[in-house]
Formats: structure tokens, sequence, C-alpha cells
């Protein structure tokens, strides 16, 4: 048998050594702790933060493409009343030459016109055009028409 006296000396170094023990491990897991939860709390931030940035990008893109459509509705506008205004001097007798090279409209018409059409390369996109008769205004109105199918901003 033991001992009583050496039982509550080894009891009480027993109980010692542990409690100190969990006095000295305690500081340790409390450190570890905090660290994963501030690899835990970084890595949300980051998350966080890229999918803010995905959403702004998402909404510039879309400012960007409504601006886009926009401006070219008000292009493919313009294009229109420059048209008409054209045809209108056309129909004028007392106007003699009726020249659509270094119209505003029609230059910034000019790139895109289909230049592989024969008719559109001859007719519309020399640098010189004399005059817009019946045919050149219907192929520039039928132009101006592909162009905004094309650009999807037919109303």
């Amino acid at each position: 048998m033991i001992d009583p006296v050496w039982a509550g000396v080894v009891g009480t170094a027993v109980g010692a050594v542990a409690g100190s023990a969990a006095s000295l491990l305690a500081p340790l897991i409390n450190w570890k702790t905090e660290k994963q939860r501030l690899v835990v709390e970084k890595q949300n931030a980051k998350e966080l933060a890229a999918q803010q940035h995905g959403h702004e990008i998402d909404r510039l893109r879309q400012v960007a493409e409504a601006a886009e459509l926009t401006a070219r509705r008000q292009l493919t506008t313009e294009w229109r009343n420059g048209l008409a205004e054209s045809m209108k001097a056309f129909h004028t007798p007392m106007v003699a030459v009726r020249p659509l090279s270094g119209k505003h409209w029609f230059e910034t018409l000019r790139p895109y016109l289909n230049a592989d059409d024969t008719n559109i390369k001859v007719d519309l996109v020399n640098p010189v055009i004399a005059e817009v008769d019946e045919w050149k205004g219907r192929t520039l109105s039928d132009e101006i028409t592909r162009i905004a199918r094309q650009w999807g901003v037919l109303e």
C-alpha cells in the first residue's frame, strides 16, 4: 500500500503540474484560435471585396453598354435626319448641286457603309459625291437600316 503522506504529496504534485500546464497552455490555445479566426476573417474580407469588385465591374459594363446604345441611336437618328434634309434639297428646283461629302452626318456614316457592295463603293464611298438622287437616297436609307439592325438600335 501507499503511504497516505506519499499519496498526498503525489496528488498535490500531479494537481500542481496539471493546473500549471493548463494555465501555461491556455494562452497558446487562445493565440492559435485567434490566429485562425483572423485568417478566416481576412479570407472572408478578400472574397467580399472580390464580389463587390465583380458587381461594380458589371454595373460599369451595363452603364457603358447603355451609353453606347444611346450614342448609336443618336448617330442613326442624325444620319436619317441628314439624309432627309439632303433628299428635300434634291427635290428643291433652285438647288443645283447637293454634295454629301463634307457633311457631318455623311462623314460619320461613311466608315460604316458596306464597302464590299460595288454600288455603294462606286457611288457612296468615293471621296466626292456630286449630288444625292433617289437611288442614292434609297441606298443610304437601306444602309442606315442595315447598320441600325446590326447595332440593335431599331425601335
